[in-house]
């Protein structure tokens, strides 16, 4: 009968003990990021409809959970839209080169540094965009999207699906 009693509670505190731990998540001290959702919110002003506000939503990794922080341009959106070849195209507001004349819109994440022992972070970020998000004149778009982390780490470039312009 002891045997059996000492026997459980070995079994017990053993159980407990494993099942008590929490894994830890490693990913690369670089962000990655995936492209999740795109949501529209579309409104009608002077009879036209248009695409007033949207969210971007993302999902992201960071192994060493330096994201956010005062980084103005910790976000960088690239807009692309379709043009007549059926190739998307960087947006160029003077005809020029588009490489160095693209249309971008940036943002900034809060700081997000997880608190204890680990520091890997995953979740989504949602970006909320308000007009213009797209030229009037271009019936379909896309972004490239990139995230920097406070050491200077660039993500891998997540694109949008297609979006279509009402």
């Amino acid at each position: 009968m002891k045997r059996f009693i000492y026997l459980s509670l070995f079994l017990t505190i053993t159980g407990i003990t494993y099942t008590g731990c929490i894994k830890e998540k490693i990913f690369p001290a670089e962000p990655s990021l995936e492209f999740k959702e795109f949501v529209k919110y579309d409104s009608v002003q002077g009879g036209v409809l248009t695409l007033a506000a949207a969210d971007c939503i993302l999902k992201f990794k960071d192994g060493d959970g330096d994201l956010g922080g005062d980084d103005a341009k910790a976000i960088v959106m690239k807009y692309l839209y379709k043009n007549t070849d059926g190739n998307y195209v960087y947006y160029d507001a003077n005809g020029a080169n588009p490489g160095f004349d693209t249309l971008m819109a940036y943002y900034k994440i809060p700081d997000v540094t997880p608190q204890g022992q680990y520091k890997a972070l995953e979740g989504e970020i949602k970006v909320k965009m308000t007009a213009p998000i797209a030229a009037p004149f271009h019936s379909f778009f896309k972004y490239e999207i990139t995230i920097r982390d406070r050491a200077g780490n660039i993500s891998n470039v997540a694109t949008t699906d297609e979006i279509a312009n009402p």
